[in-house]
């Protein structure tokens, strides 16, 4: 049989003529798909992973679709400081709530987010850690309040209350400003009085603001120029963050003749109404015989936010327990329970008694109260 004669030389040319092409398609679609972000059927976009550092260069290498990671688009909510009441001088009749920080929590509706070791600072103090556990849902207030109550782990009709019995704001030159758990700033804002002295603390604090990237100055160094007029205040007045608005600047502020802590900062005073009060049917027995009814629930509603007292007196007039003295709840349902026992922590004798609800709301100057009965007895044993 005879053999057939090959030409090597042909054979690459041939072997190089089949290839080319296809060589040539695969670089142009690599160089493709390194310059164009990827989408997926859903349109959204895949962030495209390189081994390589420099993105597009030589020898980088591109992860294929199999292997790219799932990419979770959903958006970590942000907190900003909306409101502060600082212009609060004592013996003042129209100063509300006194020294308070509102903070609103920004971001995709049914987003969380765990506040655990965040800090807020004023000045030079730190005046409160959030404890562990603690967390907020976009759409919500956090409230830090000067006061002596316990603090809150989660939201109440849209708002967490925290408190610090020491908390006291300068009406002069401060700043707040707002840590995460890293120790990073989040958001911060700063008043001055505009007098001819500004200490080294201050530029020190509001530098530290600027470097973060949470607020920007207007100069070659800080000046109090860069921070809200403190002066334009009046007793009772807030410094309110405009809607939609975070440039962090002075000009994202303005003054609010009518603070409005822990809601819409549009919102209009409004008068304080109690709604649907109601106490736990029947009798509950305060021997503890029967842990299903070993305490009464008084529930209500506020349309707005509001100071309350609730106190429990017998049929002759006595408190017997305060179970609320001047504590803020926040608008929407509210819930207080009484295990039948005094201020001494012991139980009341079995008989009727009253709650007294009291509502005020130093904002609208105007309060709401009502009269509950409820009756406690010591469970006959058979």
């Amino acid at each position: 049989m005879k053999s057939e004669t090959r030409n090597p030389k042909l054979k690459t040319r041939m072997i190089l003529t089949i290839l080319f092409p296809l060589l040539w398609w695969g670089e142009v679609r690599a160089a493709d798909l390194i310059q164009t972000p990827l989408e997926n059927l859903s349109g959204e976009i895949i962030t495209t992973k390189l081994d390589d550092p420099q993105a597009g260069a030589p020898n980088s290498k591109l992860e294929t679709l199999s292997d790219t990671p799932s990419v979770n688009t959903t958006t970590q909510p942000a907190l900003l400081i909306t409101e502060v009441s600082f212009k609060n001088p004592k013996g003042c009749k129209t100063c509300g709530w006194g020294d308070w920080i509102e903070i609103y929590c920004a971001g995709e509706a049914g987003t969380k987010l765990d506040l655990s070791g965040y800090r807020i600072e004023v000045g030079w103090e730190s005046v409160k850690t959030i404890a562990p556990g603690t967390k907020i849902k976009a759409g919500e207030y956090l409230v830090l309040n000067r006061g002596f109550f316990l603090d809150k782990k989660k939201a109440d009709n849209g708002g967490l209350s925290l408190f610090n019995p020491d908390m006291e704001l300068l009406e002069t030159d401060s700043q707040v400003i707002l840590y995460d758990r890293k120790g990073r700033i989040c958001d911060a804002v700063c008043w001055a009085d505009q007098d001819a002295t500004w200490t080294a603390a201050n530029i020190e604090r509001v530098s530290s603001m600027i470097e973060a990237g949470q607020w920007i100055m207007s100069l070659d160094k800080p000046d109090q120029s860069d921070c809200f007029s403190s002066q334009l205040l009046k007793p009772g007045e807030s410094l309110v963050r405009k809607k939609g608005i975070d440039t962090q600047t002075k000009d994202d502020w303005e003054i609010d003749s009518t603070p409005t802590m822990g809601r819409n900062n549009e919102s209009l005073p409004l008068p304080v109404k109690i709604k649907d009060p109601k106490v736990s049917e029947g009798t509950f027995y305060i021997d503890g015989s029967d842990p299903k009814r070993a305490v009464t629930e008084i529930v209500f509603y506020l349309n707005i936010p509001a100071k309350t007292d609730l106190q429990v007196y017998d049929r002759e007039g006595n408190i017997r327990k305060t179970l609320l003295k001047d504590q803020y709840l926040f608008s929407g349902k509210n819930s207080i329970v009484w295990d039948g026992t005094n201020d001494r922590g012991k139980p009341v004798a079995m008989g009727d008694y009253i709650c007294h609800l009291k509502v005020k709301d130093p904002i609208s100057i105007t309060e709401d109260e009502v009269a509950l009965n409820v009756v406690a007895a010591v469970k006959i044993k058979r």
